[in-house]
């Protein structure tokens, strides 16, 4: 979690309140306290929870839960409306970012088909006309045929229409967004992420490589030293050998590989001198003949 600013969850399978308190408490020993807002909808963590005779504590299910960390807009206005939800399926949290209402749902829409359409027919529809909505969750339909399962079934697509419907004010919100004034930020953060990445693997595979060499040496020289000693045979020195030779061979073409991908950086840097003005020689040299 440390790395995003929202979470939603789903199947968060809480056995009872104190699953839900152990949660919380390495929740907020990662991220801090009173650092992260944290909404649940399981009704197996409130202290009358009466279970189902169907239920099997071993086999739990469903649950859905929201992670707002303190960086989000209105923070400190962040409210669960318990009465919006749906058991185990739905919930919604509210905060203001100055004057405009900002909602973030947590979907996580039934497996089964028969059950979807009704589902998003019972998600609340009555909002302020100026609010803004964060839908997140599982919605457990392709959005887009075409984007389906290569033989795509009939029961995948039951619902989508009742699913679009309820995202219809998630369309207007768009077209707002799309024709507002924004002069746009680029966020290079996973560039940072990706080169500590690809530092640390570096230093990984240097690491190993140096170990097998150093241990290779050393069992070489002990090889070496058992033959002389007259404790090993020709065979055994003969193996060691080998094995210290595919040792280096490795660390070599490590090198080779490395010194590659250094060059070739340098090589396809551009450079002042390659894109240099032509000399005034090459302006005055005229054609004489041509062929």
């Amino acid at each position: 979690m440390r790395g995003a600013n929202i979470v939603a969850l789903q199947e968060t399978k809480l056995k009872d309140s104190h699953h839900l308190s152990t949660f919380t408490y390495h929740t907020q020993h990662a991220l801090g306290h009173g650092k992260f807002f944290l909404a649940v909808n399981d009704p197996r963590v409130v202290a009358d929870h009466v279970s189902s005779p169907g239920d099997d504590p071993a086999h739990r299910s469903g649950g859905v839960a929201l992670v707002l960390d303190d960086t989000v807009p209105g923070f400190r206005e962040l409210q669960h409306l318990v009465e919006l939800g749906i058991p185990y399926k739905y919930m919604l949290v509210r905060t203001h970012w100055q004057e405009t209402p900002v909602y973030f749902h947590c979907v996580y829409a039934p497996v089964q088909s028969a059950d979807r359409a009704a589902y998003f027919d019972s998600l609340p529809r009555e909002f302020p006309e100026n609010s803004a909505h964060l839908i997140l969750g599982d919605l457990n339909l392709p959005m887009d045929p075409y984007l389906d399962a290569e033989n795509p079934h009939h029961n995948h697509s039951v619902g989508r229409v009742n699913c679009l419907e309820w995202l219809n004010a998630a369309s207007r919100l768009l077209e707002i967004i799309c024709t507002a004034h924004n002069p746009g930020v680029v966020r290079h953060a996973w560039k940072k992420r990706t080169r500590c990445f690809l530092q640390q693997a570096h230093q990984h595979v240097k690491s190993h490589y140096s170990r097998e060499k150093a241990l290779s040496v050393l069992r070489l020289t002990e090889a070496r030293r058992l033959h002389a000693d007259g404790i090993s045979s020709d065979q055994d020195l003969e193996d060691e050998e080998k094995i210290f030779l595919e040792a280096v061979d490795l660390w070599k073409l490590y090198h080779a590989d490395l010194n590659f991908d250094v060059h070739a950086s340098k090589n396809e840097r551009s450079t002042a001198h390659f894109f240099r003005p032509l000399t005034k020689v090459l302006y005055k040299t005229p054609v004489r003949s041509a062929r």
